[in-house]
């Protein structure tokens, strides 16, 4: 198994990005499709980095008519998260 510290710049930094960047665009939720298209990441690996950033409650994962996934919005950790790395990039 790939460890957090692995995956946070290759795949769930680029996720938590897109997801912030469709926020701003608007809209209640998101689709995965839009995630995928914003990073280039394939489809298995923006639901992984949704998981993990959501078990970390960086972001909402909602389940709509028990079928399709739909990604809401960057919560307050989340945010958090990105302020923090945009921190770490300006003082690299």
């Amino acid at each position: 198994m790939t460890s957090p510290a692995a995956t946070w710049a290759s795949r769930d930094l680029p996720v938590l990005r897109a997801v912030e960047q469709l926020d701003l665009l608007g809209g209640p939720t998101h689709e995965i499709s839009a995630v995928v298209a914003r990073t280039g990441l394939r489809g298995d690996e923006v639901l992984a980095a949704l998981e993990a950033l959501q078990t970390l409650r960086a972001v909402r994962v909602e389940v709509l008519d028990g079928q399709r996934t739909r990604i809401g919005h960057v919560t307050a950790i989340g945010a958090a998260m990105l302020a923090m790395q945009a921190d770490n990039d300006l003082a690299c």
